[in-house]
């Protein structure tokens, strides 16, 4: 879904990397596998507002931004707070998380405008999140 979902656009590309580490995964795993197979890339790790307020609960937090530069995107209920370095994003909040998505297909909810019109297509042909 995620390469459908991207199909369009010239700058992403999809990365298998975190299906290559054993599990559990953490993010900074993930970070780190990433910089070895690109020794010379900078990354960024996007997460929400929601997300940096938990970000002490993570897995080595440190580590994650001395890997890469962490950008935050505004979550409602959610202040841009942490004694680690981070960008703020300066967007419009989309206040839906994916699991409001699934719920709404799973009710026989439009989430078009919200989900790409072939990812909406795959979901569909394929029965993903209905109840039965």
């Amino acid at each position: 879904m995620i390469n459908l979902a991207i199909a369009d656009l010239e700058r992403c590309e999809l990365s298998r990397v975190e299906a290559e580490i054993e599990p559990p995964t953490y993010t900074v795993s993930m970070l780190e596998k990433l910089k070895q197979q690109h020794k010379d890339a900078a990354f960024t790790l996007l997460i929400g507002a929601d997300s940096l307020a938990q970000i002490d609960s993570w897995y080595q937090p440190d580590k994650i931004f001395k890997l890469a530069r962490v950008a935050v995107a505004g979550r409602a209920g959610h202040t841009h707070q942490s004694v680690y370095p981070f960008v703020r994003l300066e967007m419009p909040e989309i206040n839906i998380s994916a699991t409001e998505l699934r719920n709404s297909i799973r009710s026989g909810l439009s989430v078009r405008f919200l989900v790409p019109d072939a990812v909406i297509a795959y979901i569909e042909a394929n029965r993903l999140y209905c109840e039965d």
